[in-house]
C-alpha cells in the first residue's frame, strides 16, 4: 500500500490596495497627532534656552554693578552698548580685550570684532536672527535693556512734571493731569517712569526704590519680519519707542557715522529728537536694542510681540519671569519704572 504525506501548502496573501491605504491613513493620523507635541517640545527647549540666556545676562549685570557700583550706561559717549561693557562678566574675555573701547566704536580696528555674533545673545526661536543686513552686519541680540516710558508724547524722562501742554491722546490718568482743554493739553505728572537703562545715565541699583524684584531690567526684543502692526507698533510689527527704530546691534549703540538710515528705521539724535530713514545718521545718534518700547509689549498685533507666546524678562534681582502678552499697558509701564512708587504684585 502506497502511502504519502500530504504537504500543506501555505499561501501568502499580500495587502490589498484598500488595506494599504488604510494603513497609510492611520500612519498619517498618528504623525499628525504627534507633530504638534514634538513642535511644542522643541519650542519649550528653545524657550528654556532663551530663559537661560536672560539669566546669564542678568547675573552679568548684577556682577558688574557689584564691581562698579552702577549698571553700565545704555550707551557710553564713544558709542559702546551696555552689552559691550559686561563682556567680561559674560565670560567673553577675548572679545572684551580685542575691543578698544577707548576710541570711537566704528574705528577700523574695532570693526571686525563688532561683527562678532554671540549665540548667548540670541533667542533660538527668533526666525530673523540670520539677517544682519539692517544693522550693517554688526552682531545682533534679542535682549534689550529697559529704558522705561520715555515718550515723545509725555516727555516723562527729560521734562517730567512739565507745565507745557503735552500733545497726544494722553488717556492715562495715572500718569497725566487731565485738566487741560482736550487731550492735547494734558500735563505730565511729576512721576519718574524711567527704567534702569535710561539714556546717558548709569543706574545705581540702590536707586531702584520700587525694589529689584519688582522692576524689569532686561527684556526680549520683539521679533522682526511682521507686517501690519498698529498702535504702539511700527508697520513692521516692531515696538515703537521714541525713535520707532528696530535695529538690534549688540555691542554698539549708534549707526555708523554718515551711514544712511534704512527704510522703516530711525535714530535718536542727542537723546531728544530723531532722524528719519533715508537720511544720514549723525555721530551722536543711538538706536535699538538699547531701549525697549515706551509702550507696553502687547498690541493689537500680538503675534509679532516676541518669538514666544510670552515676554520673558529678567528683573533687577536676576530672576526671570514670563509676562503675558495681554498685560495692561499701564501695568507694563509701572513694571519697567524703577522709582515711580508703585509695586505690582501680580502680572
Amino acid at each position: 500500500m502506497n502511502s504519502y504525506v500530504a504537504r500543506a501548502t501555505s499561501v501568502r496573501r499580500g495587502f490589498t490596495l484598500v488595506e494599504l491605504l488604510v494603513v497609510i491613513a492611520i500612519i498619517g493620523i498618528l504623525v499628525g497627532l504627534t507633530l504638534p507635541a514634538v513642535q511644542m517640545a522643541r519650542e519649550a527647549g528653545r524657550r528654556a534656552e532663551c530663559q537661560n540666556n536672560l539669566k546669564q545676562v542678568g547675573l552679568a549685570l548684577i556682577n558688574f554693578s557689584t564691581d562698579k557700583e552702577t549698571l553700565p550706561e545704555a550707551v557710553d559717549p564713544l558709542g559702546y552698548s551696555w552689552i559691550a561693557k559686561i563682556l567680561p562678566q559674560l565670560e567673553q574675555n577675548n572679545l572684551a580685550e580685542s575691543l578698544d573701547m577707548t576710541v570711537m566704536d566704528f574705528t577700523a580696528k574695532n570693526r571686525p570684532f563688532l561683527e562678532t555674533q554671540l549665540e548667548m545673545l540670541q533667542c533660538p526661536s527668533d526666525p530673523e536672527n540670520g539677517d544682519r543686513t539692517p544693522v550693517d552686519n554688526i552682531g545682533i541680540t534679542n535682549y534689550a535693556g529697559v529704558e522705561g516710558w520715555i515718550s515723545a508724547v509725555s516727555y516723562q524722562q527729560f521734562n517730567k512734571g512739565s507745565s507745557t501742554a503735552v500733545a497726544g491722546t494722553a488717556t492715562r490718568p495715572a500718569f497725566f493731569d487731565t485738566t487741560g482743554s482736550g487731550t492735547t493739553n494734558y500735563r505730565a505728572k511729576k512721576i519718574d517712569l524711567g527704567g534702569m537703562f535710561r539714556p546717558a545715565y548709569a543706574t545705581n541699583l540702590a536707586k531702584v526704590t520700587d525694589g529689584l524684584s519688582n522692576t524689569v531690567m532686561v527684556a526680549e526684543v520683539t521679533a522682526a519680519g511682521f507686517t501690519g502692526g498698529t498702535d504702539d507698533r511700527t508697520n513692521s510689527g516692531e515696538a515703537a519707542f521714541i525713535t520707532a527704530g528696530r535695529a538690534r546691534a549688540a555691542l554698539v549703540g549708534r549707526y555708523p557715522n554718515t551711514t544712511q538710515i534704512p527704510t522703516a528705521y530711525s535714530a535718536i539724535v542727542d537723546n531728544a529728537g530723531y532722524k528719519p530713514d533715508g537720511t544720514n545718521a549723525p555721530t551722536s545718534s543711538l538706536f535699538a536694542p538699547l531701549f525697549i518700547s515706551f509702550q507696553a509689549i502687547n498690541s493689537k498685533s500680538q503675534s509679532a510681540c516676541t518669538p514666544h507666546n510670552v515676554e520673558q524678562c529678567v528683573f533687577g534681582d536676576g530672576s526671570v519671569h514670563a509676562i503675558s502678552l495681554t498685560i495692561d499697558n499701564d501695568v507694563w509701564i509701572q513694571l519697567t519704572a524703577m522709582a515711580d512708587g508703585t509695586v505690582i504684585d501680580s502680572y
